[in-house]
Protein backbone atom coordinates (compact mmCIF):
# COMPACT_ATOMS: atom_id res chain seq x y z
CA UNK A 1 0.00 0.00 0.00
CA UNK A 2 2.81 2.41 0.89
CA UNK A 3 4.47 1.70 -2.43
CA UNK A 4 1.38 2.65 -4.43
CA UNK A 5 0.74 5.79 -2.38
CA UNK A 6 4.35 6.77 -2.98
CA UNK A 7 3.93 6.09 -6.68
CA UNK A 8 0.87 8.34 -6.90
CA UNK A 9 2.66 11.15 -5.09
CA UNK A 10 5.78 10.75 -7.18
CA UNK A 11 3.87 10.83 -10.46
CA UNK A 12 2.18 14.06 -9.36
CA UNK A 13 5.52 15.64 -8.46
CA UNK A 14 7.20 14.56 -11.68
CA UNK A 15 4.70 16.53 -13.76
CA UNK A 16 5.74 19.71 -12.00
CA UNK A 17 9.50 19.21 -12.11
CA UNK A 18 10.52 17.99 -15.55
CA UNK A 19 14.25 18.29 -14.89
CA UNK A 20 14.24 15.21 -12.64
CA UNK A 21 14.12 11.94 -14.55
CA UNK A 22 14.19 8.28 -13.50
CA UNK A 23 15.38 5.84 -16.18
CA UNK A 24 15.90 2.06 -16.04
CA UNK A 25 17.47 0.27 -19.00
CA UNK A 26 17.72 -3.50 -19.08
CA UNK A 27 16.33 -6.75 -20.50
CA UNK A 28 12.65 -7.56 -20.13
CA UNK A 29 13.03 -11.31 -20.76
CA UNK A 30 15.56 -13.73 -19.28
CA UNK A 31 16.16 -17.33 -18.26
CA UNK A 32 16.56 -18.80 -14.75
CA UNK A 33 20.06 -18.41 -13.33
CA UNK A 34 21.15 -15.69 -15.78
CA UNK A 35 22.75 -12.51 -14.43
CA UNK A 36 20.45 -9.57 -15.16
CA UNK A 37 21.80 -6.02 -15.05
CA UNK A 38 19.47 -3.02 -14.74
CA UNK A 39 21.05 0.34 -15.58
CA UNK A 40 19.83 3.53 -13.93
CA UNK A 41 22.82 5.67 -14.91
CA UNK A 42 20.81 7.77 -17.40
CA UNK A 43 18.64 9.11 -14.58
CA UNK A 44 18.87 12.81 -13.69
CA UNK A 45 18.72 13.92 -10.05
CA UNK A 46 20.65 14.33 -6.82
CA UNK A 47 19.44 11.25 -4.92
CA UNK A 48 17.91 7.89 -5.68
CA UNK A 49 16.32 4.80 -4.14
CA UNK A 50 15.80 1.41 -5.81
CA UNK A 51 12.61 -0.52 -5.01
CA UNK A 52 13.46 -4.24 -4.97
CA UNK A 53 10.93 -7.09 -5.29
CA UNK A 54 10.54 -9.09 -2.09
CA UNK A 55 12.87 -12.06 -1.78
CA UNK A 56 15.37 -10.87 -4.41
CA UNK A 57 19.04 -10.37 -3.56
CA UNK A 58 20.82 -7.66 -5.59
CA UNK A 59 24.30 -6.28 -6.10
CA UNK A 60 24.83 -2.54 -6.70
CA UNK A 61 27.52 -1.60 -9.23
CA UNK A 62 28.95 1.92 -9.39
CA UNK A 63 29.56 4.51 -6.71
CA UNK A 64 27.80 7.54 -8.26
CA UNK A 65 24.06 7.93 -8.79
CA UNK A 66 21.78 4.92 -9.29
CA UNK A 67 24.46 3.11 -11.31
CA UNK A 68 23.63 -0.50 -12.12
CA UNK A 69 21.77 -3.17 -10.18
CA UNK A 70 22.48 -6.87 -10.82
CA UNK A 71 20.48 -9.90 -9.76
CA UNK A 72 19.86 -13.51 -10.66
CA UNK A 73 16.98 -15.84 -9.88
CA UNK A 74 16.59 -19.55 -10.40
CA UNK A 75 12.81 -19.27 -10.28
CA UNK A 76 10.53 -18.37 -13.18
CA UNK A 77 8.29 -15.37 -12.56
CA UNK A 78 7.72 -11.67 -13.09
CA UNK A 79 9.94 -9.26 -11.18
CA UNK A 80 9.14 -5.54 -11.10
CA UNK A 81 11.83 -3.09 -9.96
CA UNK A 82 11.31 0.59 -9.23
CA UNK A 83 13.66 3.57 -9.18
CA UNK A 84 12.91 6.81 -7.31
CA UNK A 85 15.01 9.86 -8.23
CA UNK A 86 14.84 13.25 -6.49
CA UNK A 87 16.70 16.57 -6.57
CA UNK A 88 17.62 19.04 -3.84
CA UNK A 89 14.38 20.96 -4.41
CA UNK A 90 12.31 17.86 -3.53
CA UNK A 91 11.24 17.23 -7.13
CA UNK A 92 10.74 13.48 -7.65
CA UNK A 93 10.32 11.04 -10.52
CA UNK A 94 9.58 7.31 -10.41
CA UNK A 95 9.83 4.54 -13.00
CA UNK A 96 9.34 0.77 -12.99
CA UNK A 97 10.93 -2.01 -15.04
CA UNK A 98 9.57 -5.56 -15.25
CA UNK A 99 11.72 -8.59 -16.04
CA UNK A 100 9.99 -11.86 -16.91
CA UNK A 101 12.04 -14.98 -16.21
CA UNK A 102 10.73 -18.04 -18.00
CA UNK A 103 11.89 -21.63 -18.31
CA UNK A 104 13.68 -23.87 -15.84
CA UNK A 105 17.24 -24.43 -14.77
CA UNK A 106 18.83 -27.36 -16.62
CA UNK A 107 19.02 -30.53 -14.57
CA UNK A 108 22.54 -31.22 -13.35
CA UNK A 109 24.29 -34.06 -15.15
CA UNK A 110 24.48 -37.20 -13.04
CA UNK A 111 27.91 -37.82 -11.59
CA UNK A 112 28.71 -41.15 -9.98
CA UNK A 113 31.40 -39.52 -7.87
CA UNK A 114 31.17 -36.74 -5.33
CA UNK A 115 32.59 -33.39 -6.49
CA UNK A 116 36.29 -33.16 -5.75
CA UNK A 117 36.93 -30.19 -3.45
CA UNK A 118 39.83 -27.87 -4.10
CA UNK A 119 42.79 -29.19 -2.05
CA UNK A 120 43.52 -27.10 1.04
CA UNK A 121 47.20 -26.59 0.03
CA UNK A 122 46.03 -24.95 -3.20
CA UNK A 123 43.79 -22.58 -1.25
CA UNK A 124 46.67 -21.78 1.09
CA UNK A 125 48.86 -20.93 -1.91
CA UNK A 126 46.10 -18.70 -3.27
CA UNK A 127 45.77 -16.92 0.07
CA UNK A 128 49.53 -16.31 0.25
CA UNK A 129 49.65 -15.05 -3.34
CA UNK A 130 46.85 -12.59 -2.58
CA UNK A 131 48.61 -11.43 0.59
CA UNK A 132 52.02 -11.03 -1.05
CA UNK A 133 50.68 -9.23 -4.14
CA UNK A 134 48.56 -6.83 -2.09
CA UNK A 135 51.32 -6.20 0.46
CA UNK A 136 53.69 -5.04 -2.29
CA UNK A 137 51.17 -2.36 -3.26
CA UNK A 138 51.24 -0.86 0.27
CA UNK A 139 47.58 0.19 0.13
CA UNK A 140 46.06 -1.30 3.29
CA UNK A 141 42.69 0.46 3.10
CA UNK A 142 42.01 -0.78 -0.42
CA UNK A 143 43.08 -4.32 0.55
CA UNK A 144 40.59 -4.32 3.39
CA UNK A 145 37.84 -2.87 1.19
CA UNK A 146 38.44 -5.57 -1.43
CA UNK A 147 38.37 -8.30 1.20
CA UNK A 148 35.07 -6.98 2.57
CA UNK A 149 33.60 -6.71 -0.95
CA UNK A 150 34.55 -10.31 -1.84
CA UNK A 151 33.09 -11.65 1.41
CA UNK A 152 29.91 -9.60 0.89
CA UNK A 153 29.36 -11.12 -2.57
CA UNK A 154 30.16 -14.58 -1.18
CA UNK A 155 27.50 -14.08 1.51
CA UNK A 156 25.03 -12.87 -1.12
CA UNK A 157 25.58 -16.02 -3.18
CA UNK A 158 25.14 -18.13 -0.04
CA UNK A 159 21.79 -16.46 0.69
CA UNK A 160 20.65 -16.86 -2.92
CA UNK A 161 21.47 -20.58 -2.81
CA UNK A 162 19.64 -21.04 0.50
CA UNK A 163 16.58 -19.41 -1.10
CA UNK A 164 16.66 -21.75 -4.08
CA UNK A 165 18.09 -19.04 -6.37
CA UNK A 166 21.67 -20.30 -6.61
CA UNK A 167 23.44 -18.68 -9.59
CA UNK A 168 25.47 -20.61 -12.12
CA UNK A 169 29.27 -20.47 -12.12
CA UNK A 170 29.46 -17.76 -14.82
CA UNK A 171 26.93 -15.62 -12.96
CA UNK A 172 28.79 -16.05 -9.65
CA UNK A 173 32.00 -14.94 -11.35
CA UNK A 174 30.28 -11.91 -12.86
CA UNK A 175 28.87 -10.95 -9.46
CA UNK A 176 32.31 -11.23 -7.88
CA UNK A 177 33.95 -9.16 -10.62
CA UNK A 178 31.30 -6.47 -10.17
CA UNK A 179 31.92 -6.39 -6.42
CA UNK A 180 35.69 -6.07 -6.89
CA UNK A 181 35.35 -3.32 -9.50
CA UNK A 182 32.91 -1.46 -7.29
CA UNK A 183 35.41 -1.52 -4.40
CA UNK A 184 38.25 -0.32 -6.64
CA UNK A 185 36.12 2.46 -8.11
CA UNK A 186 35.27 3.69 -4.61
CA UNK A 187 38.92 4.26 -3.66
CA UNK A 188 39.94 7.69 -2.36
CA UNK A 189 42.18 9.86 -4.52
CA UNK A 190 45.25 8.97 -2.49
CA UNK A 191 45.02 5.36 -3.67
CA UNK A 192 44.02 5.87 -7.31
CA UNK A 193 47.64 5.85 -8.48
CA UNK A 194 48.25 2.38 -7.02
CA UNK A 195 48.26 -0.16 -9.85
CA UNK A 196 45.94 -2.84 -8.47
CA UNK A 197 45.20 -4.13 -11.98
CA UNK A 198 48.73 -5.32 -12.78
CA UNK A 199 49.89 -5.73 -9.19
CA UNK A 200 47.03 -7.84 -7.84
CA UNK A 201 44.07 -8.49 -10.16
CA UNK A 202 45.95 -10.06 -13.06
CA UNK A 203 48.03 -12.41 -10.88
CA UNK A 204 44.91 -13.45 -8.97
CA UNK A 205 42.86 -14.00 -12.15
CA UNK A 206 45.63 -16.20 -13.51
CA UNK A 207 45.92 -18.19 -10.27
CA UNK A 208 42.17 -18.76 -9.98
CA UNK A 209 41.97 -19.79 -13.63
CA UNK A 210 44.71 -22.36 -13.06
CA UNK A 211 42.59 -23.97 -10.32
CA UNK A 212 39.98 -24.78 -12.99
CA UNK A 213 37.06 -24.65 -10.54
CA UNK A 214 34.08 -26.60 -11.84
CA UNK A 215 31.26 -25.40 -9.60
CA UNK A 216 30.09 -22.49 -7.47
CA UNK A 217 31.15 -23.97 -4.07
CA UNK A 218 34.74 -24.49 -5.29
CA UNK A 219 34.84 -20.98 -6.78
CA UNK A 220 33.51 -19.46 -3.55
CA UNK A 221 36.17 -21.31 -1.54
CA UNK A 222 38.88 -19.90 -3.82
CA UNK A 223 37.57 -16.36 -3.49
CA UNK A 224 37.35 -16.66 0.29
CA UNK A 225 41.04 -17.61 0.29
CA UNK A 226 41.76 -14.50 -1.79
CA UNK A 227 39.79 -12.35 0.68
CA UNK A 228 41.66 -13.92 3.62
CA UNK A 229 45.00 -12.95 2.09
CA UNK A 230 43.82 -9.37 1.55
CA UNK A 231 42.61 -9.13 5.16
CA UNK A 232 46.10 -10.01 6.45
CA UNK A 233 47.79 -7.04 4.74
CA UNK A 234 49.24 -4.66 7.32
Amino acid sequence: MIKYLALAALLFCSTAFAEVKAVIDGPKQSSPGDLIVLDGSKSVGDGHQWVIPEGIQTLACGNAGPGQLAFASGKAGTYTFGLIVADKEAAIDFVTHTVTISGTLPDPKPDPDDPVPTPVPELEKLEKLSLDAAARLADVNTARALSAAILAVDKQIEVMCSNGQCPGLDTARAMMVAGIENALNARPRTSLKVNWLDGWRKPMDSAIKSLNTKDVPAYRAAMRAVASGLAKVT
